[in-house]
């Protein structure tokens, strides 16, 4: 039962980091998209 809360938390962790990584990741590729679209 301890394991699988202990498992369930790292799991947690990883899950945002990945998707805040993920997010910012998207934004840079966002950016460079309409830096290219919008010459200004």
């Amino acid at each position: 039962m301890c394991l699988y809360f202990l498992f369930n938390f790292v799991r947690d962790i990883l899950h945002s980091v990945v998707k805040r990584e993920r997010h910012r990741a998207m934004a840079k590729i966002d950016t460079k998209m309409v830096n290219k679209s919008f010459p200004y």
